[in-house]
């Protein structure tokens, strides 16, 4: 029998409706058994039945069910609207899970198997992800000054490796055995003034030991050349190696990162950000509506 798939997901009230399209389409496109984790942020009872149900539409895979201790997240914050605080709540889906695990945004669209997720080489590396699509192209342009916020995060660390914290690859033994890394993670205090709040935070902590991904694995609104182009190039420059590739060469995962969502009202501005991408999102949403009607996002 293979090994599942071990994929986890973080999800308030508030954005639950979009993750469970995430989680669907992982289910879908899945041809290993999956055991998926579901990490939910004061939920209603009313919330974790439809985790239930969409779950149960796909049989044959494992639904684990977690609650973010209200304890943990004392002096979670977040300066902006559009990253809740509980997003903070990543850095304990380690000792929740434990052990190698494949975390996904619920703002995402998986559109291949991602078991080889659970053997693919991390050289070592505590986590790994892709390189953020806005700062590795700051990054290469040279407009990334030594006082930014994203030097403060890495330290001496190479730019390439500040990652998107939308899709990580997370070691979660590894981590476990170490107490004083725990602890480190429990501060949330620290990630104040942050302004991507988790994903400074979580680049902060792993700093040197964030191992890189192809962008397929986190595809930026489908845009995967370009960025690829760039990580490649950096990587180079720092003297960095390869990143890991992604199932098959081909997308993996659908990021529509940012304020603007594939499920909104379709605009101009929407589609120039990646409109292959937002198509291929919405054709998933309206099999999952005609599934799920009252759970589909709008």
């Amino acid at each position: 029998m293979s090994t599942p798939t071990c994929i986890a997901f973080l999800t308030d009230g508030g954005f639950l409706k979009p993750t469970l399209v995430a989680m669907a389409s992982v289910l879908e496109t899945a041809r290993n058994p999956v055991e998926l984790h579901v990490t939910g942020w004061k939920l209603r009872p009313e919330d974790w039945a439809a985790v239930h149900r969409v779950a149960e539409g796909w049989p044959g895979h494992t639904l684990v069910c977690h609650e973010l201790d209200e304890a943990w997240m004392r002096g979670a914050s977040s300066p902006k609207t559009t990253i809740p605080s509980n997003a903070l709540g990543k850095l304990f889906l380690p000792r929740l899970i434990g052990k190698r695990f494949l975390y996904i945004d619920g703002d995402t669209l998986v559109l291949e198997d991602l078991s080889v997720a659970m053997t693919l080489d991390m050289a070592g590396k505590l986590m790994a992800g892709v390189s953020d699509y806005v700062v590795s192209k700051h990054a290469l342009a040279g407009e990334a000054a030594e006082g930014s916020v994203i030097r403060r995060v890495l330290g001496d660390a190479p730019m390439v490796t500040y990652v998107n914290s939308g899709v990580l690859l997370v070691d979660a033994p590894a981590i476990l055995a170490q107490p004083a890394l725990l602890e480190e993670m429990a501060d949330l205090e620290a990630a104040r003034g942050f302004g991507t709040v988790d994903q400074d935070r979580i680049n902060q902590i792993f700093a040197g030991r964030m191992g890189g991904l192809d962008p397929a694995w986190n595809a930026s609104w489908g845009r995967v050349r370009a960025h690829r182009s760039r990580i490649r190039r950096l990587r180079r420059q720092a003297g960095l190696g390869p990143v890991a590739e992604g199932p098959r060469g081909r997308l993996a995962i659908l990021h529509f990162h940012g304020p603007r969502k594939p499920w909104h009202r379709l605009s101009a501005k929407t589609l120039s950000k990646g409109a292959a991408g937002v198509l291929t999102y919405r054709r998933f949403l309206r099999r999952f509506r005609s599934r799920f009607p009252d759970l589909a996002p709008s």
